[in-house]
């Protein structure tokens, strides 16, 4: 990241264009830092392809240590301040994991295979009792993986931490659920906002704490005409549409009170969207570690954080290492993060 000093035509991030539907985060006047990916889509290929091929003759044991590997990658090519993230992760954290999925999937294959052969009344008692249990843990999945993530992503060798209990998000989102329902899905634009303001309110890096007041009707009015827009225009409005919220979002995270600005717009991002497309089909798909690096650098480019952070206060904060189970589960279940 570079430091943008108050001179600088970037100095103050760019207002996003004017809506009527939401009112912009004021930006404060004063120097802002800006991040940067360093990585390349050579080098993301090379890895790529070193993992497939030692997974490939590992039989899939190597994949934990493969996903542990990228991890570091990402971190490492990630900088703020000239110095890099980084993941201290262990491929047998999550291989632990692994191996209780395998089980779970392989004794849930041969239920399926076999469930033919049950009473009609046993199948949807079967059916039932999975969906439950993937309801039921849901929750405990998303903020888990989210923790042991946190845990093992540092910054000047200070440690991230997610504080969040598993009571209260877990309450949260089944309340949430139950709105969606008694709502007819009117309340659905709510549940991605709150389980953002849950947990990111709950991050620290050292003692530094971040908190977010984002949610609420303003959100609400932004995601329901720009859903709309998306729906009008047969989805041509969807990357204006990302931008928005993800601008929103943003804008309202502060460390130590120190304001964040995403200044991505959705003209930039459909071209991002387009020439990844292009680069994915051209290529036969072996183009998608590039498309992946752009992705990166474009978001990394357009993040600021306002330079008021109380960097020199910085300390390392007691930390719990998670377990890596949650993790592995999260992509079984193929929950996005």
């Amino acid at each position: 990241m570079e430091t943008i000093s108050p001179t600088s035509p970037l100095s103050s991030p760019p207002t996003p264009a004017a809506s009527p539907w939401v009112q912009p985060a004021e930006a404060p006047a004063g120097p802002w830092v800006r991040g940067y990916f360093t990585g390349s889509g050579k080098t993301l290929f090379g890895l790529f392809l070193a993992n497939a091929l030692l997974t490939l003759l590992t039989l899939g044991l190597y994949s934990p240590w493969a996903k542990v590997r990228w991890y570091k990658m990402l971190a490492h090519n990630s900088r703020v301040l000239d110095t890099p993230f980084d993941f201290h992760g262990r491929g047998i954290e999550l291989l632990k994991g692994r191996l209780l999925i395998t089980v779970l999937a392989i004794g849930l294959m041969a239920m399926g295979q076999t469930s033919h052969l049950w009473e009609i009344q046993i199948q949807l008692i079967y059916q039932f009792s999975v969906m439950a249990a993937f309801f039921l843990v849901l929750p405990w999945v998303i903020l888990a993986a989210y923790r042991f993530r946190l845990s093992r992503l540092s910054w000047r060798q200070i440690h991230f931490a997610c504080e969040g209990e598993f009571s209260a998000f877990v309450r949260r989102m089944y309340l949430d659920m139950l709105l969606v329902i008694l709502s007819l899905g009117l309340y659905f634009p709510m549940v991605s906002i709150r389980m953002h303001q849950y947990l990111w309110s709950r991050i620290r890096l050292g003692n530094l704490r971040f908190t977010t007041d984002a949610g609420g009707m303003d959100y609400y009015r932004l995601y329901t005409w720009n859903a709309l827009l998306t729906l009008l225009t047969l989805g041509v409005f969807r990357p204006w549409m990302v931008m928005n919220l993800t601008r929103y979002r943003f804008s309202r995270l502060r460390l130590e009170g120190a304001p964040f600005q995403f200044t991505g717009k959705g003209g930039a991002y459909l071209w991002l969207v387009l020439g990844n497309f292009a680069i994915v089909i051209l290529t036969l798909q072996l183009g998608r570690p590039w498309a992946m690096a752009r992705t990166y650098r474009f978001y990394a480019d357009h993040l600021m954080v306002h330079a008021s952070v109380p960097l020199d206060k910085l300390q390392q904060h007691s930390v719990t290492l998670k377990r890596g189970v949650a993790e592995e589960l999260a992509d079984f279940l193929d929950i996005g993060m």
